[in-house]
């Protein structure tokens, strides 16, 4: 199992996708110089005055504007990005991104959980080429109270919580965002977690900012994360083994790696963004795992 990997910024090609109609490198994940086994990173650019193809996918997607700004309509829903925003496009959520005329291009970074999905045999994706196209349960019944089966119960559970009456954030704008004191002498701000009301299958993440010549206090944790330096120069340790960085490099922690990360500048803080896979579906996971007699309770 890899615990450990890193990638440079200079190594990630962007290849053209005549089908998405946009650029795609791919930084981390199955078959990359960082092998995530179930999570992926991935830059997306855009031209002025593209769009790209309408699609959705089964598996959750995460996305940072690093540059440029323009529009996206997610699950029907409109909203205007810039340089900093984070956006969520929900698993099976018609979506598009797109550039308006006279702006400059777009560099998006986009984390998703497709190796996990992929690994449960339960990743689909659909393209419906360069067509608007609303979400096809909005005129679907949401299921009916007279129902008493369990059908009609199934049916209205999936519908009440907020992705299913599309209330659930697909968008946190970068002048929202409040970096607060978080553990080990660090500054964090959440940009896509269930403590804002989004609802994934457990991929969240957030912003770390380390003060000048800092080094967070080692840990370990459930489920893998991914490291994208947004600014600054420091260090990772991952089970042992140590990894220099700058801005625009990524890093893969492991599940239960041992790690550490600091800032090696002695002036400027370093800020990263830090995408972790877990919760949700590894904790149903786990508690499948746990230990179970084989025949009977021994009684």
């Amino acid at each position: 199992m890899t615990t450990a990997a890193a990638r440079r910024r200079g190594e990630v090609e962007i290849l053209r996708s005549p089908l998405r109609n946009l650029g795609i490198g791919m930084i981390a994940g199955p078959g990359t110089p960082v092998p995530a086994r179930t999570i992926d990173v991935r830059l997306l650019e855009l031209a002025a005055g593209e769009r790209t193809s309408t699609h959705r996918h089964t598996h959750d997607s995460v996305l940072v504007v690093l540059e440029g700004e323009g529009c996206s309509t997610i699950g029907g829903r409109r909203v205007r990005w810039s340089t900093g925003d984070a956006l969520h496009t929900p698993a099976w959520s018609w979506h598009f991104h797109e550039i308006e005329a006279g702006r400059s291009h777009a560099l998006l970074l986009g984390f998703s959980n497709a190796p996990l999905l992929r690994a449960l045999r339960l990743n689909w994706v659909q393209d419906a080429g360069m067509v608007e196209r609303r979400e096809e349960h909005a005129a679907m019944p949401a299921g009916r109270r007279d129902d008493p089966s369990a059908y009609g119960r199934e049916l209205l559970a999936a519908n009440a919580g907020p992705v299913g009456a599309g209330r659930a954030p697909v968008h946190t704008a970068s002048g929202d965002l409040e970096l607060r004191p978080g553990p080990g002498g660090a500054r964090t701000a959440l940009l896509v977690d269930s403590a804002l009301g989004y609802e994934t299958s457990g991929l969240a993440l957030e912003m770390i900012e380390l003060p000048p010549d800092h080094v967070l206090p080692r840990r370990r944790d459930v489920g893998e994360s991914c490291i994208h330096v947004v600014s600054g120069n420091g260090h990772s340790v991952i089970d042992g083994t140590r990894h220099d960085w700058s801005a625009g490099d990524t890093l893969l922690v492991g599940h239960l790696a041992w790690h550490e990360h600091g800032n090696d500048d002695q002036r400027s803080p370093a800020v990263v963004l830090r995408a972790h896979q877990g919760g949700s579906i590894l904790d149903i996971m786990g508690c499948l795992m746990d230990p179970a007699p084989a025949h009977g309770t021994g009684g």
